[in-house]
């Protein structure tokens, strides 16, 4: 390699300073970045066909409530499992977050339980899972659109 060391350090100066410089700029921006290309609300084709979410439960829980952000949709109490229950709620391409919790009597015998919940649309699965909990379960299952044929 040949050339002066200073020029090349004055060089590797101008390049870092060059960098620098938008570095700063996003670091001391007060207001956040504003999106111009997106639009605020994208209608990304929700779909409204009915939701069919089918619990199988051993042994069966007292009851079950599914939850959408906070509110709750549904409530099922039976005696016979599995239990389906349909919601006509709309699912946007993003998805959608249910809150799963269910409750068992504290006279059963079985030391773990576990329920399972599959959730189909138009008999095509949307997701499939299985909590495991000792009295009580609580968690969430994401259901995702489908890609479109």
């Amino acid at each position: 390699m040949t050339g002066s060391p200073l020029l090349r350090l004055i060089f590797v100066l101008a390049g870092l300073l060059l960098l620098a410089i938008p570095a700063w700029r996003l670091a001391t921006r007060t207001q956040p970045l504003q999106p111009d290309s997106i639009p605020a609300s994208s209608p990304a084709s929700p779909t409204a066909d009915p939701i069919a979410l089918t619990f199988t439960a051993a042994p069966g829980p007292e009851e079950i409530q599914v939850q959408i952000s906070g509110s709750n949709v549904a409530t099922v109490r039976s005696v016979h499992w599995p239990a389906t229950v349909t919601l006509p709620i709309t699912l946007p391409a993003e998805g959608i977050d249910l809150v799963i919790s269910a409750t068992w009597a504290q006279t059963t015998e079985a030391p773990v339980h576990a329920l399972r919940i599959q959730a189909t649309r138009n008999a095509r699965s949307l997701a499939d899972a299985t909590f495991w909990g000792t009295d009580s379960v609580m968690d969430v299952v994401t259901l995702n659109a489908p890609p479109q044929p």
